[in-house]
């Protein structure tokens, strides 16, 4: 979710565990103040370094307010993905942050994700073209 959020994941590959570990005590990682608290919640439970703290279940991740609006049944019985849950109208606009630059540890930085294929209804015109 770190990666999808920032582009990047929160550390760097490593050779081994061990290394990764101890990465992963040394590393800080950001997100920046304009995400909803609702995703920084999440993410900050996923990345927790203590193993007490972090989330590990299905029962605590559907407590979460971020998927508040997703009825859990229905994924389980696939009559809706999770991929239509998060680019629901609903969820978009709850959850997508109001600016395209952002700025993160002192740079301005645009990100782009040219590998999706989806677009949001709000970018398309009246004749099924994007704008």
């Amino acid at each position: 979710m770190y990666a999808l959020l920032m582009g990047e994941f929160p550390v760097s590959g490593c050779k081994d565990h061990r290394e990764m570990g101890a990465a992963v005590a040394r590393h800080t990682y950001f997100l920046p103040d304009y995400f909803k608290t609702d995703i920084k919640m999440v993410v900050s439970k996923l990345l927790a370094k203590k193993s007490n703290r972090r989330l590990t279940n299905i029962i605590d991740l559907q407590k979460l307010p971020y998927f508040r609006n997703l009825n859990f049944d229905t994924v389980f019985d696939k009559h809706i993905s999770p991929k239509r849950f998060f680019q629901s109208k609903d969820v978009l606009e709850k959850n997508t942050p109001q600016r395209r630059r952002y700025e993160r540890r002192g740079k301005q930085q645009e990100t782009t994700f040219d590998e999706f294929t989806w677009t949001h209804p709000l970018f398309y015109s009246a004749e099924g073209t994007t704008v």
